[in-house]
């Protein structure tokens, strides 16, 4: 099935993605200078944001790459 998709989705996802994963190592060094203040919740923020930045650079190359 080919779906209509807007030209500009895939350059979006890959923004939120780029966003995502400076989010994420901005969280991360945050987390490394206040040792104290690292719980386990706070490590799994970081790194949801992380894969969820990751994924959606994936799909928006991959979107780019097969459907154009």
């Amino acid at each position: 099935m080919n779906l209509p998709l807007p030209g500009w989705l895939p350059w979006l996802l890959i923004a939120i993605g780029v966003f995502d994963l400076g989010l994420a190592w901005m969280m991360r060094n945050a987390l490394v200078k206040h040792p104290e203040a690292a719980t386990p919740n706070l490590r799994r923020v970081a790194t949801f944001t992380q894969v969820s930045g990751l994924i959606a650079v994936a799909v928006g190359v991959g979107l780019l790459l097969f459907l154009r």
